[in-house]
């Protein structure tokens, strides 16, 4: 994408050949956080309108997970939000016709959380209805993570452990699980040990949320 970027394609276009992956659900949420005090109505739209990362018919169940989950993170930083706010928001402004994917995937899986209402018991009842052939593909990683998002009740830790050991593409259920439930929980529901961890890696991620965020 970056190099066809600086080739000269426009940004918009710049998604069309690419393989198609999680990538731009996992990388939305900041964009989500852009939209706060707006609506996710916004944030869903704002993204749609380009497909930097992916675009063309055959992989448009990758945009359309990020639009997705840029409107899941709008929503969960409102005020007074709840998780069942946020599950409705990650599917409620997608395309009702060209989303119908990944719209019926999150249905589904959502549907078999709430069967099962236990992480363990979800997760050995996972397969097949969750895992699609490509091991990263947002049709599976995407509704795990509401799935995941409304088994753990919004705790940080939990809904991000969850995701880590969920198998497939764990980092990216722990990454997008994580960016919902920070934007419901806030930062102080991270455990420190987490943050300290991090931090002594060489990453100064707090200055750089103060910085995109002030």
């Amino acid at each position: 994408m970056y190099n066809k970027v600086i080739s000269g394609h426009l940004p918009a276009y710049a998604g069309v050949g690419n393989n198609p992956s999680s990538s731009s659900a996992m990388a939305i949420a900041p964009d989500g956080n852009f939209e706060r005090g707006r609506s996710p109505t916004r944030g869903a739209r704002d993204l749609r309108s380009g497909g930097p990362i992916h675009s063309g018919p055959e992989i448009t169940f990758c945009r359309d997970a990020a639009c997705g989950m840029a409107a899941a993170v709008a929503e969960a930083l409102k005020p007074d939000v709840t998780v069942e706010s946020v599950l409705l928001a990650a599917v409620r402004y997608l395309h009702i016709q060209s989303a119908r994917e990944i719209r019926c995937c999150c249905e589904e899986v959502l549907a078999l959380a709430r069967e099962t209402v236990e992480y363990q018991r979800f997760a050995r009842h996972s397969t097949p209805r969750v895992w699609q052939p490509l091991i990263a593909d947002s049709r599976e990683t995407f509704p795990a993570t509401l799935a995941l998002l409304a088994l753990s009740e919004a705790t940080s830790a939990g809904a991000v452990t969850m995701g880590a050991n969920f198998g497939r593409d764990a980092d990216t259920i722990a990454g997008m699980i994580g960016g919902l439930a920070g934007a419901l929980c806030g930062a102080s529901a991270i455990p420190p040990e987490w943050v300290e961890r991090v931090e002594t890696a060489g990453v100064d991620y707090q200055s750089m949320a103060e910085r995109f965020a002030p």
